[in-house]
This record gives C-alpha cells, structure tokens and sequence, in this order.
C-alpha cells in the first residue's frame, strides 16, 4: 500500500488540462461524484469492518476454529489487498475525482491517485 500512496504528487498544470470528455463513457459519471461527508461514512464502515469477524467467536461452534477461521481471514484480507496493489500498480489512470473540480485540489493532487477506475467504480 505504501507503494501506491507513498507516489509522487500529480503537478497542478497536470490536474487541471484533464478533460472528462477523454474518460470512456462507462467511467464519466462516476468523476462527478465526490463528497467528503460521504467519504468520512465510508471509511466508518470500512475501518469498522474489519473487526467484524470477531463478533464470530461469541459462537461457541466457532469458537473452537478460532485459529483456522482466523487464518482464513488473514488469507483473504492478505488476497483482497494483493489483488487491490497490483491492479494500482498496474493501471496508470487517474481516479474520477481527479478529474472533478469540486473536490479540494489538495486531495486531486496527492500521490497514488492514479489507480483502474473499476476499483474506485466496485469501492
């Protein structure tokens, strides 16, 4: 993940040629929305998330495979996050916000916004 956010930060003159007519059509719509209220929710859920699973060991049946639902857990954070970095490394397009005059410059600027649109459209 450091790889993906620790890149360099897109020039300002770059942010601002983007044009939203050279996105494909199926991806267009989705650089109209940005909110940051919207975005403080997802991330609730999202770092909520991931303590969820221990809400399974209150299940005695469970309880005793609490290493091996564990691991199965640590495989499929461990697959889900390897699947997300290379996809990142391997698209060099921008996110639709980049593209989005609304949001903060600050935020269309900073390092690893240029990641394959389907994971920001599927996020």
């Amino acid at each position: 993940m450091s790889v993906i956010y620790g890149r360099d930060t897109i020039p300002v003159a770059e942010i601002m040629s983007l044009n939203r007519n050279d996105i494909n059509k199926i991806d267009r719509p989705v650089s109209y929305n940005y909110s940051k209220k919207a975005s403080k929710i997802s991330d609730c859920f999202f770092y909520g998330s991931m303590p969820l699973p221990l809400v399974l060991l209150l299940d005695r049946n469970i309880r005793k495979d609490a290493g091996k639902i564990g691991l199965l857990y640590l495989e499929a954070v461990g697959i889900t996050g390897g699947l997300y970095v290379t996809a990142a490394m391997i698209a060099d397009r921008h996110r639709p916000y980049t593209y989005n005059p609304k949001a903060d410059m600050s935020v269309r600027t900073r390092g690893g916004q240029e990641i394959l649109f389907l994971l920001v459209t599927l996020g």
